[in-house]
């Protein structure tokens, strides 16, 4: 008698995981069906995987211009850019450039500071080009840097009390 008390209770169990798959099954093959056709169309649709090639293949690319800049610098892409480009990256990060608005004269002082205390070498006939490419795009009075704002004149200060 006591065998089949502990068969009835198994039966009982097993009688309530059933109707609880069978409650369950319906939303649980719908839940895998999503899983599986979102993981198809994320990873192993062919249209996703090409556009993803196009819209990449050129991240990293020197020659990207993107809205008239370079695509790895930001500098301004007219001119001498690729000797500015290949010279002053070099040895540090476009954003010294990006980030200056200075005269010729203290690019220049830049320059011959870079070379007594960095070991920039001799730039030759190249200093010349680079030099006006600096002033033009990156002077004083430069205003084709899009995402600089321009220096505020004609300011009335206020004392904090």
């Amino acid at each position: 008698m006591e065998r089949k008390r502990t068969t009835q209770a198994d039966n009982e169990f097993l009688r309530s995981i059933n109707r609880a798959l069978q409650m369950l099954g319906g939303s649980f093959i719908l839940l895998v069906i999503v899983a599986a056709s979102l993981t198809w169309v994320i990873n192993y649709n062919p249209k996703n995987k090409t556009e993803g090639i196009e819209e990449n293949k050129n991240i990293g690319d020197e020659n990207v211009i993107v809205n008239g800049l370079d695509g790895q610098t930001s500098l301004v892409a007219k001119g001498d850019y690729m000797l500015v480009k290949t010279t002053c990256t070099a040895c540090h990060s476009s954003s010294l450039i990006l980030n200056a608005k200075l005269s010729r004269s203290i690019w220049i002082d830049k320059i011959k500071w870079m070379q007594a205390k960095q070991k920039l070498w001799d730039l030759g006939a190249n200093e010349k080009p680079i030099l006006d490419y600096l002033e033009k795009y990156y002077g004083p009075d430069s205003i084709s840097i899009a995402f600089r704002k321009p220096p505020l004149k004609d300011i009335k200060w206020y004392t904090l009390h």
